[in-house]
């Protein structure tokens, strides 16, 4: 648990830093990973406090719960070549990195067969609701197995999983610290081409799969 920015470092390693645009009494999570010890990248999600203001102890249970969630129910299906090493948390309301809570995880996946290489992975888009039309936020899941792959796509059965996965996670964030602790959103910065003030935040409605084909994460890699 720390009141600085220094430890964001894995994350932000040959990474190209995007515009600070608020979230009303919000926070960054950001997932971070190791694929055969070659490459670090990261996954984020957006969460708004059910009890503001945010305070180091809410930051501190919002990074252990999102870290218990991801490893008992993502991943467990992911390659064994796949690590996850942190959990950050960020309060996202000021000025980046004001204040964060870390999770320490480094536990490798569940699956023994081996990974496809950093750039494959299966996006798990996140929907709005509906009476929204904003580009989804989206997971890019690396680590994928290749025996739950055929050629270009990958099998329903670790889509199944991923699905209920992050299908959980909107009911579990309620519970990432006393009740109600956090809600599950998407959020937007942009508008019409240019930042917004602030950035547009709603309850995420649940994952969808738009295709079944793998996606890359050839541009979201650190170089």
């Amino acid at each position: 648990m720390t009141s600085g920015a220094e430890s964001l470092v894995w994350a932000r390693r040959g990474c190209s830093v995007a515009p600070f645009v608020p979230i009303a009494d919000g926070a960054q999570v950001e997932i971070g990973f190791d694929l055969d010890s070659t490459k670090h990248f990261e996954n984020r999600l957006w969460f708004v406090s059910r009890q503001p203001p945010i305070d180091l102890t809410q930051l501190q249970a919002l990074a252990d719960g999102v870290a218990s969630w991801h490893t008992s129910e993502v991943l467990p299906w992911l390659s064994v070549d796949l690590t996850v090493l942190s959990v950050l948390a960020v309060r996202w309301t000021t000025a980046p990195g004001d204040i964060f809570a870390q999770s320490f995880v480094n536990l490798s996946g569940g699956d023994s067969n081996p990974s496809h290489s950093a750039k494959v992975a299966i996006k798990v888009n996140f929907r709005w609701p509906f009476n929204y039309r904003l580009k989804e936020n989206a997971n890019y899941v690396a680590g994928i197995p290749k025996s739950e792959v055929s050629i270009n796509r990958f099998l329903p059965s670790i889509r199944s999983r991923l699905f209920d996965a992050y299908a959980d996670l909107i009911d579990l964030a309620a519970v990432f610290g006393p009740f109600p602790a956090w809600r599950w959103v998407a959020a937007s910065a942009w508008e019409a081409g240019a930042l917004r003030s602030e950035q547009f935040a709603r309850s995420v409605e649940g994952p969808a799969f738009r295709s079944d084909i793998l996606a890359t994460r050839r541009t979201r890699n650190p170089v």
